[in-house]
């Protein structure tokens, strides 16, 4: 005899065929209730060889057995027993609701949420974020599924009211009561004269890449993606040198033709070689590297003017394991290359900046690999030159989103 528990309430029943000399017309089943139990009661008498017991209590064992009868009403002997426990009841209670949410606008295009963890009977498995825009809104969408107590809401309009609403999820998938409902109004946006894209990589989650300029050109990570908490302001992005990179798709915003400025701090985690990318305009448009064929370390910069490459290289290299600030400037002269705020070389050079339809990309290429092994932080985009102190003002203050 076979005893399945197919849920909290059923056991199926299942044996093999008696026999008898003349034939056998039926069967009892007998059941007790209880782990070690010896008193048995009938409770049922199928014609067949299986039986479903319904009607059962959740997490309780249950023991069977089962005997013949024929025409003539003589009872054969006992099958052996067989024990089979119930399942646990599923679980139907939804979690409390999460404990206070607060809404904190912390630039033009990003709103940070956090609330208190909410609680189960048997467990949170996450949470439902909702959010509606405008002051006075009642249309909430869900927008995100976070497993934690917090959410960074990223790709904001400007000076704009966003109102939020969190409730918590189970593994049986209950859902509890909403939250209190928290507001935020993103600051106005002010863009920086000449910046065109500024990356903070203060994320610490996800593959999106926010730029902080207010010209909205998000990047993606590809490849391995790691963030480190300890970058020269804040966080900071880990390239693993063989595949990591951030790709930032062509805009309008990204085609400086007359004046550039790159900028970014570097942590290489490793003495590296060859040509090592911290970001360029693909491909060779325009680029900012963190070794180069001059020595392993030795920053370069340059790119395609007037149809032709051209570039400027270190004499020094830049030590691992330290951060660095590397800096290259483009006037419609000259390309010059700052380490530190400090002009190590320059180069004389005239024509328009090529512009194409081609991605930036930070930490690597998707054209030539030259994948960076380190930490980057920092980095920003210019249409025009920067003076000297202009770079060294860009050290000393970690890139932010515009306001006003």
């Amino acid at each position: 005899m076979n005893a399945n528990a197919v849920s909290s309430t059923q056991i199926n029943l299942s044996w093999a065929a008696a026999t008898d000399n003349v034939g056998v017309t039926g069967y009892r089943v007998e059941r007790c209730g209880g782990v070690g139990c010896t008193t048995f009661t009938q409770i049922a008498t199928p014609t067949g060889t299986s039986f479903n017991d319904t009607g059962l209590t959740a997490s309780t064992s249950y023991s069977y057995r089962v005997r013949a009868v024929d025409a003539a009403g003589n009872l054969g002997s006992f099958s052996s027993t067989s024990t089979a426990a119930t399942q646990a009841a599923p679980d139907t209670t939804p979690p409390g609701a999460p404990g206070t949410l607060t809404a904190t606008a912390t630039s033009s295009t990003q709103v940070d949420l956090t609330w208190g963890a909410a609680t189960d009977n048997v467990g949170v498995t996450g949470y439902r974020v909702e959010r509606c825009a405008g002051a006075g809104c009642a249309a909430f969408a869900q927008i995100a599924t976070p497993t934690g107590t917090t959410f960074n809401d990223t790709g904001l309009t400007a000076s704009t009211s966003y109102s939020y609403r969190v409730r918590a999820l189970d593994a049986a998938t209950n859902t509890g009561a909403f939250s209190n409902t928290a507001s935020a109004t993103t600051s106005a946006a002010s863009a920086v004269p000449g910046l065109l894209a500024a990356y903070s990589f203060d994320e610490g989650a996800g593959t999106t890449v926010v730029d902080r300029s207010g010209h909205a050109n998000t990047g993606t990570v590809h490849g391995a993606v790691a963030w480190a908490t300890g970058g020269k302001n804040g966080g900071a992005l880990v390239f693993n040198g063989t595949s990591t990179r951030v790709e930032i798709a062509a805009s309008t915003s990204l085609s400086p033709t007359n004046g550039l400025t790159l900028e970014a701090w570097v942590y290489p985690t490793a003495d590296q070689g060859g040509w090592r990318s911290i970001l360029q305009k693909e491909v060779d448009a325009w680029f900012l590297h963190a070794s180069s064929g001059a020595g392993n370390l030795y920053p370069a910069a340059g790119g395609t003017y007037g149809g032709g490459v051209a570039f400027t290289e270190a004499p020094s290299a830049i030590s691992p394991n330290a951060w660095t600030h590397i800096a290259q400037t483009y006037d419609g002269s000259t390309i010059r290359l700052y380490v530190n705020g400090a002009l190590v070389r320059s180069l004389a050079q005239t024509g328009a900046l090529e512009t194409n339809s081609s991605p930036l990309s930070i930490g690597g290429t998707n054209a030539y690999g030259e994948f960076f092994e380190g930490h980057i932080d920092d980095v920003r985009v210019y249409d025009r030159a920067l003076s000297v102190s202009e770079i060294s003002s860009d050290m000393n203050a970690p890139v932010a989103s515009p306001g006003p």
